[in-house]
């Protein structure tokens, strides 16, 4: 099973169910969908302060999600090919990893 979530302050953003085999459209598909909903709420001043963090898995590295992520958060995305490099031999964890093992 592959699960989808977010944290950004205290708000928590899915989690969302996502397909068994997840590919770059799926994946922006998700993004768009419900990444801009939720951004919608969350102040200017905030937004430019959030530095969006995901894996190095395959599906994350699309073009059209390297792209989507260039233009929702420019120079403040974390991934295999972003402009803050997902750190070599990475253990993979995260706060969402240690949050959703309860769920």
């Amino acid at each position: 099973m592959n699960v989808w979530s977010g944290i950004f302050g205290t708000e928590i953003l899915g989690p969302f169910i996502l397909p068994d085999i997840l590919t770059a459209a799926t994946y922006v598909e998700l993004l768009g969908d419900n990444l801009r909903e939720f951004l919608e709420e969350v102040p200017l001043y905030e937004k430019r302060k959030i530095i969006f963090q995901q894996d190095g898995t395959g599906p994350h590295n699309g073009r059209i999600v390297t792209n989507f992520l260039n233009r929702q958060f420019p120079g403040r995305w974390m991934g295999r090919y972003g402009p803050i490099r997902w750190p070599a031999r990475s253990p993979d964890l995260n706060p969402l990893d240690f949050f959703l093992w309860g769920h």
